[in-house]
């Protein structure tokens, strides 16, 4: 046999084919390291999707209370514990006083739609809103709000719901 490449030797070619291998192996390796760190940021998304697509939860993240007496701020307070206390049947048909204090005026929807301003556009709607209220995220929210109302100094206090 003829060797074409005189200055190549056989060892130098096994040397060269490792350090090829090698590269492969080192680049794989990291298309797997940040592969495997892509996915894993993508799957804690998930979690915080999950509690953003629930309608109360977004309702009433940072959303402002409108409240002008104290008669309104028992109401919102009483209107809040329904929700955690009281089945979906129930709340669909119970109503609630209005601005004016005019009894059974409002379902539970208008009610916290004319008390409460999210803080970005929205408005709830029946569907979303008994198909999420169930939800443990939705629950959470909701008693983040009461605890926000009777004043827990683990939460930052509803400025609009303490007297002046």
């Amino acid at each position: 046999m003829v060797n074409i490449y005189p200055n190549i030797n056989p060892p130098i070619k096994i040397g060269l084919q490792q350090r090829l291998i090698k590269r492969i192996i080192s680049v794989l390796c990291f298309c797997l390291f940040f592969g495997i760190l892509f996915v894993s940021c993508g799957s804690n998304k998930d979690s915080s999707n999950k509690e953003s697509s629930n309608s109360i939860v977004a309702y009433f993240k940072d959303a402002e209370v409108q409240a002008e007496t104290d008669e309104q701020r028992k109401q919102i307070k009483l209107v809040l514990s329904d929700l955690l206390n009281l089945k979906v049947d129930e709340l669909k048909v119970k109503k609630y006083p209005n601005y004016q204090n005019n009894t059974d005026q409002w379902d539970v929807i208008k009610f916290l739609n004319s008390y409460f301003v999210p803080s970005s556009p929205q408005v709830l709607t029946a569907d979303s809103f008994f198909e999420d209220l169930g939800k443990p995220e939705a629950k959470a929210a909701i008693q983040e709000r009461i605890n926000k109302i009777d004043g827990d100094p683990g939460t930052n206090a509803d400025s609009t719901l303490q007297k002046k």
